[in-house]
């Protein structure tokens, strides 16, 4: 491995993701791929942050998995084949940043599926889970090491068709989960709790020597088709670029980098140290269940009782027709009743898939499931203007859509903005007429002046011990996106801000389903239920319209 190789790794590699986006580009041999990877390594760092926002940021932990056991439940393919086209782009546009950064997502939704607690879900991978990955992590190079090692190595080879992306990952995940129970039964959580490398055993190691090279050699693959499709489109070479070691040692803040590491491994101590406690205590794990199993979990939830639900109404709709067929006199006087029930039988019966339909269905003889779902139906429940009488809002048949895009439909009529910062203070989330009064001796009367306020001159000038820097920059981002996405109240962008959306660009970005999952958790705190006041977080369907609003916006400023 090269010095600087080494030296990124050492910086700037705290994660698995990070580890498999660095030791990749090592392993890239095509003239058009060792151009792309000299773009990745002199924007290293957004290729890096890249590589870890799914779980950060996005937190789309649905998106992260292939069930396949369950008809391949799991947008990891979707996700992945949407951020290469993205990926494509920047680089035909010369947008290198982003383009890395975009590469650095692509590699997690890629890689996740290669692991077996990405595969399949069970009662003691929710115990496991944790500990078992910052396991993986700990004995990174010592299972990298057994793979370089072994002369008959796997190695990741791609396909030629149209569909090659999701055929690979959906291809990966099923050799993945082979080893899913044996891994998840021989894992010695005490062993691993106490000292994360001790944790696998031999086997488990060699397991995973396997997987991690067919996720690195995987992702050089990637980078090698990305740069050789991009020069093909555009006519010319990549920019020979790079990271030379002088720039290299000028940015690094080792003290800093080892700083960050200690306070990350002492946090996830401790949040393993809690979830082996409550196990103990309880014989189940619920307070301290990790996010990523926790939104699973509800995703499958969701899922079931939209199955059931769309069952009871096709056997409702066969029961008409069956009716409708016995009174045959009847019969041709209600012609049009009768097509308006096939329609309806037609519409519970779409099916939808997690994945490409055309992926799914070219290696459906290899891998046969039973993938049909039922297209999830939304029942639209207007928003009222009347703030009071919406806090009786009615919830919506929990049916989330999957399959959005970017270009979702516009938010409709019944939706506005709720707050402009010309309004009187007293209207903004979080603030009632006493606390808008005081803010009026400090000259600040609308909402603009206060968002245009620095926080820690308010707080300094306000003078109140409750009233932090910390409450008025989650005050400040309640009321600007209050004033910046239609239809929202202010439970909503409490709600909101409390699971860390403090943009409209956040919100945009955001997973419909795993948002109401968070917020759903989120309502289970004392803050949540202070946010609620006695309301139920909102549904899927609203979600829906808030990231629909928020897409607009953050598209018309972008132009702007």
């Amino acid at each position: 491995m090269s010095p600087l190789m080494t030296i990124l790794r050492a910086a700037h590699c705290r994660s698995t993701h990070h580890f498999f986006a660095i030791d990749s580009l090592r392993l890239v041999q095509t003239d058009a791929g060792i151009r792309f990877r000299g773009i990745l390594l002199k924007h290293h760092e957004k290729f890096l942050t890249g590589a870890k926002d799914p779980d950060d940021r996005f937190r789309d932990f649905q998106n992260h998995v292939i069930h396949v056991s369950d008809g391949y439940f799991g947008g990891a393919p979707r996700l992945a084949i949407q951020w290469y086209d993205r990926l494509m782009g920047h680089l035909v546009a010369g947008r290198w940043e982003d383009s890395a950064y975009a590469m650095g997502v692509l590699s997690h939704y890629f890689t996740d599926p290669l692991m077996p607690l990405h595969t399949a879900q069970s009662e003691r991978e929710a115990l496991v889970h944790r500990p078992m990955e910052w396991s993986i992590c700990k004995s990174y190079d010592r299972i990298l090491k057994l793979w370089t090692e072994d002369n008959l190595r796997l190695v990741f080879q791609l396909g030629d068709r149209e569909d090659w992306l999701g055929e690979a990952i959906l291809k990966g995940a099923r050799f993945a989960n082979r080893s899913y129970k044996r891994l998840v039964e021989s894992y010695d959580i005490d062993l691993g709790t106490a000292n994360p490398a001790a944790g696998l055993n031999p086997e488990s190691l060699q397991t995973f020597a396997e997987l991690f090279g067919l996720a690195i050699t995987g992702l050089a693959r990637i980078v090698e088709r990305a740069a050789g499709e991009a020069e093909a489109r555009c006519g010319v070479t990549l920019p020979t670029v790079g990271l030379t070691m002088p720039a290299l040692l000028a940015a690094l803040q080792v003290p800093e980098q080892m700083w960050v590491r200690r306070i990350e491994n002492y946090k996830e101590r401790l949040a393993i140290k809690a979830l082996i406690e409550e196990y103990r205590e309880t014989g189940t794990v619920k307070e301290n269940i990790p996010d990523e199993v926790y939104v699973k979990q509800r995703v499958m939830e969701v899922r079931e009782r939209e199955s059931a639900w769309a069952t009871r109404q096709s056997e409702r709709v066969r029961a008409r027709e069956l009716a409708a067929a016995q009174r045959a006199p009847e019969a041709t006087a209600k012609t049009g009743a009768m097509a308006e029930t096939r329609a309806m039988a037609e519409i519970i019966s779409f099916p939808q898939t997690t994945g490409t339909a055309s992926t799914l269905e070219a290696i459906a003889a290899e891998m046969p499931v039973e993938s049909a779902e039922v297209k999830p139906l939304a029942v639209a429940v207007p928003v009222s203007d009347d703030e009071g009488a919406d806090d009786e809002r009615p919830v919506s048949l929990p049916f989330p859509t999957l399959a959005r895009t970017a270009e979702a439909a516009e938010p409709t009529s019944s939706e506005k903005l709720r707050l402009d910062r010309s309004d009187e203070l007293s209207k903004a989330p979080s603030i009632g007429p006493k606390t808008a009064a005081a803010f009026a001796e400090l000259k600040i009367f609308t909402v603009g002046e206060f968002l245009d306020a620095p926080a820690a001159a308010i707080v300094r000038r306000l003078d109140k011990q409750w009233i932090t820097t910390h409450v008025i920059t989650d005050w400040q981002a309640q009321t600007l996106l209050m004033c910046q996405v239609a239809g929202l109240l202010s439970r909503d962008v409490q709600m909101l801000v409390g699971v860390d959306i403090r943009t409209a660009e956040s919100l945009a970005v955001a997973e419909a389903m795993t948002l109401v999952a968070m917020m759903n958790r989120y309502a289970t705190t004392s803050e949540g239920r202070r946010a609620l006041r006695g309301a139920s977080p909102a549904d899927v369907f609203h979600v829906e319209q808030w990231i629909a609003s928020a897409s607009k916006t953050s598209r018309s400023r972008k132009a702007a």
